[in-house]
């Protein structure tokens, strides 16, 4: 059996091709993919290497790590500290709190359950053509991938930039209409989560006030804001590390991922002392990887390069 074949029998249709023709890729540097057969490609999809495919700098934080020590967050180690102290330092203030896991599905999945804790409310506000992971729970928030037939009743569906664009007032209406249904039907909206590059609604920068709008919309629920930067962020938008930045606005909980490692698993929850504090008065929160000593390596080396070279600035 080929590769192709090979792959279908063990791992099944689930895990689908992205193009017609399977590329098959054993190399990566900087900006190319290189195949078997020694040809380039240029890599404009790349929504993981964020600082190039093998980028020598977090080559060698993650080996220097890995021969040292590699172990759970049970222990207190230097890394995930200084890791979290420089996210939150490019937050507003008030966003200090840092669960660490190993995607944005995974870090999805933990903020809704952090916003449905401290509101005490279940329903969720989503663009009608997002993507914010696959865990059971996320995957009812990615109209992208569960079709409505899927759709569990707490999921509720807003438009997105273009229709904000297109006509403001009745964008705001009909939003307001649906987390009205939420509530009546006893799911009132616990938040309103977006990518705040729209990457499933059509790839949109932030228009003025959207967010704005929206996070008010939801408060006035008294619902919380996630703002999913694991699209957007790490200064992929360019002038701010995080797109939520762009409408001037504060969210109650930020998660992060794709990026983050630069294609080494890495994932986080950001919210403020009160939103952790009252979910850690009833749960708790371990993830055996998150955060562990060679994935902060990795964070901590993605960090350094991206300021070390001016990336937001010329993003």
């Amino acid at each position: 059996m080929n590769l192709r074949q090979r792959r279908k029998k063990h791992l099944g249709n689930a895990s689908s091709f992205f193009y017609k023709q399977p590329l098959h890729i054993v190399k990566g540097e900087d900006v190319w993919l290189i195949d078997s057969n020694g040809k380039r490609y240029l890599d404009v999809y790349n929504n993981v290497a964020h600082i190039g495919h093998s980028n020598p700098e977090v080559v060698d934080a993650i080996s220097k790590q890995a021969a040292t020590l590699n172990t759970n967050t049970r222990y207190i180690h230097e890394s995930i500290i200084q890791l979290a102290e420089q996210l939150t330092a490019t937050m507003d203030k008030g966003l200090e709190v840092c669960y660490f896991c190993c995607s944005g599905s995974e870090a999805n999945d933990l903020a809704l359950q952090l916003a449905r804790n401290y509101t005490q409310q279940k329903g969720c506000l989503v663009t009608k053509n997002a993507y914010h992971g696959n865990t059971s729970v996320v995957f009812q928030m990615s109209p992208e991938d569960c079709s409505l037939e899927f759709r569990e009743d707490w999921v509720g569906l807003v438009g997105g930039p273009r229709e904000y664009l297109d006509n403001k007032e009745k964008h705001l209406s009909d939003s307001f209409k649906v987390a009205e249904e939420l509530k009546k039907e006893g799911q009132a909206p616990a938040a309103f989560v977006a990518d705040n590059i729209f990457s499933s609604d059509g790839i949109f920068s932030v228009p003025e006030g959207y967010l704005k709008n929206m996070y008010d919309l939801v408060r006035s629920f008294n619902g919380l804001t996630i703002a999913d930067e694991v699209q957007s962020g790490f200064g992929r938008t360019g002038k701010y590390m995080w797109g939520f930045q762009h409408d001037d606005v504060v969210p109650d909980i930020v998660t992060l991922g794709k990026p983050m490692g630069n294609g080494h698993p890495l994932a986080a929850v950001i919210t403020t002392h009160e939103i952790a504090q009252t979910f850690n008065k009833k749960y708790g929160y371990f993830n055996t990887f998150g955060g562990n000593p060679v994935a902060a390596a990795a964070g901590l080396a993605v960090i350094k390069y991206i300021h070390k070279h001016g990336l937001i600035e010329h993003a």
